[in-house]
């Protein structure tokens, strides 16, 4: 398609903070380049465990989803990642939890509720 092939490339930010301290936040840069999407993806609980890393995928219908490959306390690794663009906010799909692996993972059943808001590129 055309239009998609001359469309310009969009960087965009978003950001979530919760928790009962307001100290939890997550960052996602979102990198659109026709239906390629590419970015930086990071959480960091208070006092616990931050991961880092970056995100590759498509973009269709607004939905973005993804690979993201991450650091976690100098461990590396990867999750698949989901999340559907609406006007100047973006809502992540919710993990679950295998006890049997240890892994997480998007069930068929998750739902998106972590709602993130546009912010400046420039605060992370």
């Amino acid at each position: 398609d055309t239009a998609l092939s001359n469309a310009p490339v969009l960087s965009t930010c978003y950001q979530l903070v919760t928790g009962s301290r307001q100290k939890d936040t997550a960052f996602i840069r979102l990198t659109v380049d026709g239906t390629d999407v590419t970015g930086t993806f990071s959480t960091s609980i208070y006092e616990k465990d931050t991961r880092k890393g970056t995100y590759a995928g498509t973009m269709r219908d607004s939905i973005v989803r993804a690979v993201w490959s991450f650091t976690q306390e100098g461990i590396k690794d990867s999750l698949p990642i989901e999340f559907k663009v609406e006007g100047n906010s973006v809502v992540q799909k919710r993990f679950s939890y295998d006890s049997k692996t240890g892994r997480e993972f998007i069930a068929d059943t998750s739902t998106y509720r972590d709602r993130f808001q546009q912010v400046a590129c420039g605060q992370q």
